[in-house]
């Protein structure tokens, strides 16, 4: 067989078929190319799902009448012009293929007039060959029609899916463009109806409700977060506008939009227990990065990319998110108050009182930590800076247990480093031994405990809104946000030591990382072959879920160290607040019911447990009287 030169046709066909795979790659390569020439505004329309037409126009600078012919030749573009350019690529559409390869298959009509002339031009392609071009009246910007896609190779016709299946795709794109650029008016037309259309006012709350509702942009926290030269911006949903699907997960790259693992995984790892399993947050999230920090010319349709540090992307992402998480509201609307502790006397329903304050509490900031335990002054500066301090009652804890209650780990004042000692602490502390600082009034609305059903739920009346809250799930939540605030983890000596009998990839992962668990009330040592003798576990735990929860924590370290995102701290205070909070089904008194929803209601960040589940549901009068027709 003879090696030949193609012909430029079949040459041109080739190509075509690399840049052109459906009607939505015609699409996002003329808007790109819109949005490149500075439009304000851009109108799409579509007829056929693309297949029979797709007009694109905009009023952005144009192009030179001498310009569009050569605008339709391969390899021709402005975006850029050396080899360096590629390694710093701030525009979107820079494929110098793209326009001929549009051209190649379909019948092309150009309408344009550059800014700095007077007089427009249009230019005709059919199959890639040029029919004419002349002077003509045209408003500042491009019109480009392409009708009859792929006329000239059937045999792609048969790949494409239905009308309304292609049209979809093209909607999808233009959504997350149109969220892109909020500064851009965007407007689609599909077989003559209006889609949507977005304000273009530079607000991307108003693009988010233009092109999903309010319903979806109630349950929206707002994201603006900076670290290591990176910067994030945009929305995170709350549990309220959590999705079954990632559909909604839309992720640019300086405003390019992409699929990127990396950000995915920083995303949904930040989520971690804030959302009921089964659920996804959605989030609309632009990543600002130096352009030499990532290449977009690792996939054809520059759909996905790589950055050259995968590391500070998913800090800067998980941090901002976790941060945004943090600040949200609490689940009921009441405006915040501070309350008075309830009597601890009394066993009938007390009524909390409260008096207005101001509710400018700061919310809590998240910033990348070491792999190992920060400092405390790292965690209650970075963590949570300004909260007010929970305390739930440590008298629910030791009143369960039938021991004398203990100041709570919130009202000590701590020293410059309070890691805990890997030294055996008795669960009866000394008060010559605490130091104790009265905790700062918490805001709370007024709210009044009714009562207790199935010992699962605590029914509250809180101005105006019956709230059912979930015992276990809110003292766990209650837990674990003490334990993340830098609380120390009291330790208990047992009675007889606990023999965990471990496989040996776990025994020496718990052995690797002894200090972690020393660190937080464990006290243990090696018995024969893999075993351990714990003789020691934090206070909140029995010996039997002490056990359990070294072994869930070796598999959790295992699972790390094959790649496996983790926060080991974050896990083993999960861990622990899950197993010592209180059970399902175990009877509780007035009081330690009242001290647990107030401490619950003090806090703008808990509204979930750390598996997701929600501490509370709330129902209002109104929703109530409906049940009985009121």
């Amino acid at each position: 067989m003879r090696i030949q030169q193609l012909p430029k046709q079949t040459a041109d066909l080739i190509a075509a078929g690399e840049v052109v795979e459906r009607p939505l790659s015609v699409v996002k390569e003329l808007v790109e190319n819109a949005l490149d020439a500075c439009a304000s505004k851009i109108i799409v329309e579509i007829a056929g799902g693309g297949l029979l037409s797709i007009r694109v126009t905009d009023d952005g600078s144009g192009m030179r009448a001498a310009e569009t012919t050569t605008a339709f030749l391969r390899h021709a573009t402005s975006k850029i012009a050396t080899a360096d350019d590629l390694f710093a690529i701030g525009t979107l559409g820079f494929r110098g293929e793209a326009l001929c390869a549009i051209g190649a298959v379909s019948r092309v009509s150009l309408l344009t007039r550059h800014i700095d002339e007077l007089e427009g031009s249009k230019t005709v392609l059919e199959g890639g060959e040029l029919h004419f071009t002349e002077e003509a009246a045209a408003a500042q910007g491009t019109t480009i029609v392409v009708r009859d896609l792929f006329y000239n190779t059937p045999a792609r016709l048969k790949f494409l899916k239905k009308d309304y299946i292609e049209a979809g795709y093209i909607e999808s794109m233009l959504t997350k463009m149109a969220l892109a650029f909020p500064h851009v008016a965007f407007r689609f037309i599909k077989d003559n109806k209006d889609i949507f259309s977005t304000p273009g006012d530079g607000n991307l709350t108003g693009a988010v409700y233009a092109l999903f509702g309010g319903a979806f942009s109630k349950g929206l926290l707002p994201i603006e977060y900076e670290n290591d030269g990176l910067s994030v911006t945009g929305f995170v949903s709350n549990q309220q506008g959590a999705q079954k699907s990632r559909k909604k997960q839309i992720f640019f790259v300086n405003r390019r939009v992409v699929r990127n693992t990396t950000m995915q995984a920083a995303l949904e790892e930040a989520c971690k227990g804030k959302l009921t399993s089964g659920y996804y947050p959605a989030c609309i999230l632009n990543l600002d990065i130096d352009l030499s920090m990532v290449d977009v010319n690792v996939h054809p349709a520059k759909m996905e990319i790589k950055f050259a540090r995968e590391r500070s992307v998913f800090d800067v992402i998980y941090f901002g998110v976790k941060n945004a998480l943090q600040g949200g509201q609490p689940f009921y609307s009441a405006p915040a108050r501070t309350a008075a502790a309830p009597s601890l006397q009394s066993e009938a329903p007390p009524v909390v009182k409260a008096s207005v304050a101001p509710a400018s509490a700061s919310a809590p900031v998240f910033r990348p930590a070491p792999p190992l335990r920060p400092s405390a002054a790292e965690i209650t500066a970075d963590i949570r800076t300004q909260q007010q301090s929970h305390g739930l009652a440590n008298d629910i804890l030791w009143q369960l247990s039938d021991m004398p209650p203990v100041p709570s780990a919130a009202q000590y004042s701590f020293a410059e480093e309070p890691t805990v000692s890997a030294a055996i602490v008795p669960p009866m502390i000394e008060e010559a031994e605490a130091q104790i600082a009265l905790p700062a009034e918490s805001p709370v609305p007024d709210f009044r405990v009714v009562g207790e059903i199935f010992t699962v739920y605590i029914l509250v009346e809180c101005e105006g809104q019956l709230l059912l809250f979930d015992k276990h799930a809110a003292h766990e939540a209650i837990l674990y946000e003490r334990l993340l605030s830098g609380a120390a983890v009291e330790s208990q000596l047992l009675l007889a030591p606990e023999i965990v009998v471990l496989e040996g990839a776990l025994y020496h992962t718990i052995l690797d990382n002894k200090e972690l668990f020393f660190d937080n009330g464990f006290d243990f040592e090696p018995y024969g072959e893999s075993c351990l003798a714990v003789r020691a576990c934090p206070a909140l735990l029995d010996a039997s879920d002490a056990a359990s929860l070294l072994e869930e924590m070796a598999d959790n370290l295992l699972q790390h160290k094959k790649g496996a995102a983790l926060n080991i701290y974050e896990a083993l205070y999960h861990q622990i607040a899950c197993k010592g909070a209180l059970k399902q089904g175990k009877a509780t008194s007035m009081t330690e019911n009242t001290a647990l929803v107030r401490d619950v209601l003090s806090s703008p960040t808990i509204r979930n447990c750390p598996h997701g589940r929600p501490v509370a549901v709330e129902k209002s009068k109104r929703e109530i009287e409906k049940w009985f027709f009121r």
